[in-house]
């Protein structure tokens, strides 16, 4: 699926009041060639919301005043409040917004396509480690106005080491048994998979395997082998014309009926719903 692809594109809404400096890097950048897509300030009021089906970047959201919310595929609703510090991964849905009172906030898109060390699997709201927002604030406010290149440059080094040092604490290499399981995995989600199952593929026992996957991937082992076969099923419901009922065994669920009940309590709604909205 092309990144051009209309069915991955933002659906937003901005009502009147809500500002904006916006930073796109621009090839042959520092930023750009470290993988940094944009980034920015806002100020948003009550009605605004962005919702990405498929996000195609690593998102960055540092709330600096006020407080707004974040959904992501399978978690209830959050509140984003002033000293937190969103980190939604590339690859899956995710909306956030604003329903009262004002929402100030600085963010950074980072390429999905690239690795992003230390960035989760699975969303995650919690307290920064470092001064990312200042250092996004500094270049915003910079490239909208004086637009000094010593002055970029010096904020774009800052960003790009603030963002290594909000992610460094989070940043683990996965042994190498550990990866190697979950490949195999992902090529036969068709198969069930027990946890002694996985413990046995991966050489070790199953609180092992539980205190490595929690470790290094941010989940349990059960939870993590769900979320493979959901969002693989997410990609068969946007690019092939496959039914519900040919999907569910092609990633392990015995019928139609505890995959659908497993994808809407994931993905918000259900597999019919979700390919009308963004399927062919």
């Amino acid at each position: 699926m092309s990144p051009d692809d209309p069915r991955l594109h933002d659906s937003g809404t901005h009502p009147t009041g809500t500002v904006a400096q916006w930073v796109s890097c621009s090839s042959g950048s520092v930023l750009a060639k470290a993988g940094v897509v944009s980034l920015g300030l806002s100020g948003n009021v009550p009605g605004y919301r962005i919702s990405r089906p498929l996000s195609l970047d690593h998102i960055v959201i540092i709330t600096i005043a006020g407080a707004g919310w974040m959904e992501a595929a399978g978690d209830e609703r959050r509140v984003l409040g002033p000293g937190s510090i969103a980190l939604l991964p590339a690859g899956a849905a995710h909306a956030y917004g604003v329903d009262r009172g004002s929402w100030d906030i600085a963010w950074l898109n980072f390429d999905g396509h690239r690795r992003l060390a230390g960035m989760p699997t699975t969303a995650v709201v919690r307290p920064p480690r470092s001064s990312l927002a200042h250092a996004i604030s500094g270049l915003a406010q910079e490239h909208c106005g004086p637009r000094a290149s010593e002055a970029l440059s010096h904020w774009s080094a800052l960003v790009l080491l603030s963002l290594r040092r909000e992610l460094s604490a989070d940043a683990r290499v996965a042994p190498e048994a550990l990866t190697d399981l979950w490949s195999t995995v992902a090529g036969r989600l068709h198969e069930a998979w027990s946890l002694p199952r996985l413990a046995k593929t991966a050489g070790c026992s199953v609180d092992a395997l539980d205190a490595l996957c929690r470790r290094h991937l941010g989940l349990a082992p059960g939870r993590h082998l769900a979320l493979l076969r959901l969002r693989r099923a997410q990609e068969l419901l946007i690019a092939t014309s496959l039914t519900v009922v040919q999907i569910a065994p092609m990633v392990g669920y015995p019928d139609p009926f505890s995959f659908s009940r497993a994808f809407s309590r994931w993905a918000g709604c259900s597999p019919i719903r979700f390919r009308q909205r963004f399927g062919g």
